[in-house]
């Protein structure tokens, strides 16, 4: 498994591994139609910004910039941002999903109206990388929960 390091020089375990969910293969031109339209029928709202891709998950794309497979976000968390309250919302900060208490997805913060979040981009797992409201997400993500400040 390949590594990736924090600010503080922490490294976060992801992955690049051919044949798996997060290998390094691009789509083919079939799987991101279906992707795509799947995403139309189910999110008509949402503003495709990127391709499906096995390449990167919502966390890699919140942290890294679309490096990797991330499945714990929890050093970029610890070594990277400043938890603030949700109703101080920044374009640029990130927020949390959560579903109980485990941490379910990743969302960049875009749009912001009086410390309120407008519009997040994000990628759900296989999905294209998109531009949406915050609340229109898959149920199992839960809602946002934490929001975070780059430090």
């Amino acid at each position: 498994m390949a590594r990736f390091d924090t600010s503080k020089g922490r490294s976060v375990a992801h992955c690049h591994v051919p044949n798996s969910p997060c290998n390094g293969r691009n789509m083919t031109s079939e799987e991101t139609a279906e992707a795509r339209a799947w995403m139309s029928r189910n999110f008509p709202r949402a503003v495709e910004l990127r391709v499906a891709s096995w390449r990167y998950n919502c966390h890699g794309y919140a942290y890294t910039d679309a490096h990797a497979w991330f499945d714990d976000p929890g050093l970029f968390i610890a070594d990277d941002f400043s938890v603030v309250p949700l109703n101080s919302a920044q374009t640029g900060d990130v927020v949390l999903y959560m579903n109980g208490q485990v941490i379910t997805h990743s969302a960049i913060v875009t749009k912001v109206s009086q410390g309120k979040i407008m519009k997040v981009r994000s990628k759900w797992g296989v999905m294209p990388a998109v531009r949406h409201d915050p609340s229109d997400v898959l149920p199992a993500y839960g809602k946002p929960a934490r929001l975070l400040r780059p430090s």
